[in-house]
């Protein structure tokens, strides 16, 4: 025999299932609200991100502005005011001013055909972003490598080098081996007189980024050229006094950002004469960790 259910019990499960319909609703509209959310917050990364790229992008382009409208035009005024000179000269003129004045026309076109091969291989290397390949890279072996050829194209004797502790690292090996073919070519390039170079190199590995401290004891960098030596074929020192383009740490940089890292110049300490202690600089390299599958 069934039982019948009273009034107050019908109601009460009636009570039951919606209170359980009602809090799986809640359960449910809470799931869309934190997906919402994540959603958001998502999209607000990737503006950002593109944000900061578009600012990247707008620098690189006033760089190259700078670069056609000065340093490239420097060349040209010389060939343009030597070769009238040429053209325009008398018969009264020594052959010596006018061997003079070819020289100098000669050295024009060849100078300006070197920045335009430098401003070709950094916008060459600016749209490689696609194209970097990830293999696994010992970074000891590497570097070691990267630093024996620079002091043999530089002659160099006496040069203390410490690096410690370089990891396995997932990257394009090429553009890798550049990137520090630049840096320690920086460093053993700006020192000073009778004091032998000394590079160290200390790394570690936190929240899947490689950090890489590269020191040295050269001539330092002051503060107010500081934000000058990323920029393409600018440079802080003087030529006559120390050889260069002003290319070395632009590319470095720009193959640490291809990777998805950055170089920055962490210290610096200018070389002074009456002042005894230590001089040089630190750059810090960072770098994301990939696994091997990827």
């Amino acid at each position: 025999m069934v039982k019948k259910m009273s009034s107050n019990e019908s109601n009460t499960n009636t009570n039951n299932k919606l209170t359980a319909h009602t809090e799986k609703m809640s359960h449910s509209d809470k799931e869309r609200v934190t997906n919402e959310d994540a959603s958001t917050e998502a999209l607000q990364a990737k503006i950002r991100t593109l944000e900061h790229e578009l600012n990247t992008v707008k620098k690189e382009f006033k760089d190259f502005s700078y670069i056609v409208s000065h340093d490239l035009n420097a060349p040209l005024r010389h060939i343009d005011f030597f070769t009238k000179r040429i053209f325009n000269q008398k018969n009264t003129d020594s052959p010596k001013d006018n061997n003079e004045d070819k020289d100098i026309v000669i050295n024009a076109v060849d100078k300006a055909k070197h920045l335009l091969s430098l401003v070709h291989a950094f916008s060459r290397l600016a749209t490689q972003e696609n194209d970097i390949k990830r293999e696994p890279i010992d970074l000891q072996v590497l570097v070691q490598d990267v630093f024996n050829n620079v002091i043999e194209e530089k002659k160099m004797l006496g040069v203390t080098f410490n690096p410690v502790g370089l990891p396995e690292f997932m990257g394009d090996k090429g553009l890798i081996k550049t990137l520090f073919k630049h840096v320690l070519d920086n460093a053993l390039t700006y020192v000073l007189p009778d004091t032998p170079p000394n590079i160290n190199i200390n790394t570690d590995i936190k929240n899947n980024v490689l950090t890489i401290l590269i020191s040295d004891n050269g001539i330092g960098i002051e503060e107010k050229h500081v934000d000058a030596i990323f920029v393409l074929l600018r440079r802080a020192v003087l030529a006559k006094d120390y050889a260069g383009d002003g290319v070395g740490l632009t590319m470095a940089r720009k193959i640490a950002h291809l990777h998805g890292g950055d170089l920055a110049l962490q210290s610096s300490k200018p070389y002074n004469k009456d002042v005894k202690g230590y001089h040089g600089s630190v750059f810090l390299l960072t770098l994301p960790v990939y696994e091997k599958s990827m």
